[in-house]
């Protein structure tokens, strides 16, 4: 029975039977009929938003006493319900209402929307402000009843266009927005533009105010890494934000553009830096073996990388913590091959300088000559001739200098170089 008579069970009857007699019925249905919120249920129900504040013969139409308790009145308005703005009062009732000229939220709110997209600054506090203005009617105190206007009714902000308002404006304007209850959907995007701008002050900002570090899963952190702005970073992972969300994304941005400072934070925050994530073998190798990690169980994809992008830095490094250059039959030296894979390596040895990486693998022991046999342009020989030099003596002086042919056969380069001057190169 306690189960039947409870608040929603009865306040529904009460509601959907339409007949305020039903509240006769038991002390329950008595006590739940006389709330404002079950009242404005059944007004609503009974005569419909659009009708329920109509106003004829200079009175409400429907309920012309509506007005004796406040409450009601106000919870209607919280639900909508449009009020008559057009018919004239001019009743001789002891109490007079007044209600604004103006409906700032009408169309659901789209004026405001509008404003803030053609940045109407001026425009935006007044309706921003509008449910504080208190007219002053000088009519005795018993004699008048003043509706305010309500909160504004947030839909459809331009974040990119309000976030130009807010950094003009200052935070006076974002505590305005926030007083008129501004929707969790619109912090959450202001905070991503906001981390995009790099505007840590309105980042910290937006988060006090109730944004979502975890929206979009969490991409206001990738962002942050990617920019590299360490505190941006370090206020959003205080908050909340998953440094592991994506498969360690925010890691492989850190490392992609080389924000280090922000790779070794996430790593002392407990970054996987296990996952599979080339970028952070790129740049993090350093710190990933400061931290104890066995980069030898990356030999490969290390040696890869360092290879296909010239890093001579990278090959000392890992070679000294005993990385095997000849793993996957040598795989690493060809990728720093200048013809491996049309060409596309060429470019990287020309901008990069792979031929220190070549010359650093030949010194540690690699097979200079698992390079192969593919005869390179005469444009390619005069532009890179060191590289093809050093690959011409050093292939057919080598136990395995049948595998491989003369690069200069094409070329009038001088093959009487210094090898020995090749071999000492400042450069590593």
């Amino acid at each position: 029975m306690n189960k039947i008579t409870s608040y929603g069970v009865i306040s529904q009857i009460y509601i959907l039977a339409q007949n305020p007699e039903v509240g006769l019925v038991s002390r329950s249905f008595y006590e739940y009929s006389t709330l404002d919120s079950v009242r404005v249920d059944f007004l609503i129900k009974k005569f419909g938003k659009t009708s329920i504040l109509k106003i004829e013969n200079h009175d409400f139409k429907y309920c012309s006493r509506l007005f004796v308790r406040e409450g009601l009145v106000l919870k209607l308005l919280e639900k909508e319900c449009q009020y008559d703005t057009e018919t004239p009062t001019t009743s001789n009732n002891r109490t007079k209402y007044y209600v604004p000229e103006i409906d700032i939220n009408q169309n659901e709110g789209k004026l405001l929307g509008l404003a803030v997209r053609y940045r109407r600054t001026k425009i935006i506090k007044q309706i921003l402000k509008a449910h504080k203005i208190k007219p002053d009617i000088k009519l005795h105190k018993s004699e008048r009843k003043i509706i305010l206007h309500p909160k504004a009714f947030m839909v459809g902000l331009f974040s990119k266009g309000l976030c130009d308002m807010l950094e003009e404006e200052g935070p006076d304007l974002m505590e305005l927005f926030s007083t008129n209850g501004m929707k969790k959907y619109t912090y959450d995007c202001i905070l991503y533009e906001f981390c995009k701008r790099e505007n840590t002050n309105y980042v910290k900002l937006i988060i006090e105010k109730g944004a979502d570090v975890h929206a979009f899963n969490n991409l206001s952190l990738r962002l942050s890494c990617e920019k590299g702005n360490l505190e941006i970073v370090k206020h959003l992972v205080e908050n909340g934000a998953d440094i592991h969300a994506k498969d360690n994304d925010s890691l492989k941005f850190a490392t992609k553009f080389g924000n280090l400072d922000v790779f070794k934070y996430l790593v002392e925050k407990g970054a996987n830096i296990h996952a599979k994530n080339e970028d952070a073998f790129k740049k993090g190798y350093f710190y990933l073996v400061k931290s104890g990690v066995d980069i030898c169980s990356f030999g490969y994809d290390l040696l890869k990388n360092a290879c296909a992008e010239g890093h001579l830095g990278i090959f000392k490094y890992l070679i000294q913590n005993s990385i095997d250059i000849h793993e996957n039959n040598d795989k690493a030296l060809r990728m720093a091959n200048i013809r491996f894979n049309t060409d596309d390596f060429l470019k990287i040895a020309s901008r990069n300088g792979n031929f220190h990486v070549i010359k650093y693998l030949n010194k540690n022991g690699a097979n200079i000559a698992s390079i192969g046999n593919k005869n390179p342009s005469n444009n390619d020989l005069n532009r890179l001739s060191d590289i093809f030099n050093y690959i011409r003596v050093y292939s057919t002086t080598s136990s395995h200098k049948n595998r491989t042919t003369g690069y200069a056969s094409n070329s009038n380069t001088n093959f009487n170089g210094d090898i020995h001057e090749l071999n000492q190169s400042t450069h590593y």
